[in-house]
């Protein structure tokens, strides 16, 4: 771990000048040499510590690569102790935001475990926080590192910034409407696809958190650019807030009787209104995002199909969904297309002006 840790210090400069193709290849080579390794020792009869030393080998070598490829050399002239004030600040700031996603990610199955003690329960909402997490998990590459440097390197150029903010936003929610459409009309077919139907008992929480899955990778997404803004405090205090509205939810759906479904719209919800949130301070700090430009369209491609999904009737669910990735690639290049045009005229009318 600490071979590791070391390692991340150096290829971070690699990682800021967008050196990713050098960076895979020399971790690519490691892993291969450490798995040489370990089976080597395996085959001479070391057993378990044989998959230890794969490890332990892998970081060894990502960290002596890391330091022979990096541009950082470390110089110890060329420090000073007020050099490291701002690191600890963003540190710390990062600390709050880990522990608080941390908690925030376990808070739900907690919650139900603590008050129900119904193992049953606990296992239908787990996993359903697994599928609709899937999305994120998926995209996680882009808008946990990616996305980070992008605006990191950008942040000064506050027009620049606006344009690949709304440039990764409009990329992704186009992605992630079918997706979360799926798991709100289709719920009990994707559980039975992708758990099993043994599961099936878990649709209408995977159904909740529908649109939570998608709203979660633009919640990151917004949180990289505060990270990158060093205002991580406004996604600290968001989860906070979240955290203990899950709570108190809890708390009155088990008193109240209710179904635990509700506690899946309610994270659905409090990731909207975390997302607004933080749209709303970005703002004062001159970065403005075209939230209709970005989403009208998909809003409303939704509701057209939501209407044709209640009234039309198809002979399967793989049918249906064909049909609306068909409507809706059509109606994303008609509409977007019109936007264009639109933005295209106002820019030709302030260059004459």
């Amino acid at each position: 771990r600490c071979f590791s840790n070391l390692s991340t210090v150096y290829a971070a400069y690699l990682e800021k000048d967008l050196l990713m193709g050098k960076l895979a290849i020399t971790r690519a080579l490691c892993r291969i040499v450490s798995l040489i390794g370990g089976l080597y020792l395996a085959k001479q009869g070391y057993g378990v510590a044989s998959l230890l030393a794969i490890e332990v080998l892998n970081a060894l070598l990502n960290t002596l690569s890391a330091l022979y490829i990096s541009p950082l050399k470390f110089q110890s002239n060329q420090w000073k102790t007020s050099d490291l004030r701002p690191l600890f600040s963003f540190a710390f700031a990062q600390y709050m935001f880990r522990v608080t996603a941390v908690m925030l990610y376990k808070a739900p199955v907690m919650i139900v475990e603590v008050l129900t003690g119904n193992k049953h329960l606990v296992g239908l909402l787990d996993r359903s926080l697994y599928v609709a997490g899937l999305p994120n998990a998926v995209t996680s590459s882009f808008h946990s590192k990616v996305a980070f440097i992008l605006f990191k390197n950008v942040k000064q150029e506050s027009i620049v910034f606006d344009q690949y903010l709304e440039m990764v936003l409009w990329f992704f929610v186009r992605l992630l409407t079918p997706a979360v459409l799926a798991l709100i009309l289709f719920p009990i077919e994707i559980v039975s696809l992708i758990l099993g139907p043994q599961w099936i008992e878990a649709a209408p929480m995977l159904a909740g958190l529908g649109v939570y899955a998608g709203c979660m990778v633009i919640y990151n997404i917004l949180n990289q650019v505060c990270m990158s803004l060093n205002v991580l405090r406004y996604v600290s205090q968001t989860q906070i807030v979240m955290l203990v509205m899950l709570v108190l939810s809890g708390w009155l759906l088990y008193y109240k009787d209710f179904s635990w479904s509700w506690l899946a719209i309610t994270l659905s919800l409090l990731f909207i209104l975390s997302t607004m949130f933080l749209k709303i301070k970005l703002k004062k700090h001159n970065i403005n995002i075209n939230t209709v430009k970005i989403f009208l369209m998909p809003f409303i491609t939704c509701l057209i199909f939501f209407g044709i999904h209640n009234s039309w009737h198809f002979e399967s669910w793989q049918i249906e969904i064909l049909f609306f990735l068909t409507v809706y690639i059509l109606l994303s290049a008609l509409f977007d297309q019109s936007m264009w045009s639109i933005v295209r005229k106002k820019l030709i009318t302030s260059y004459r002006k």
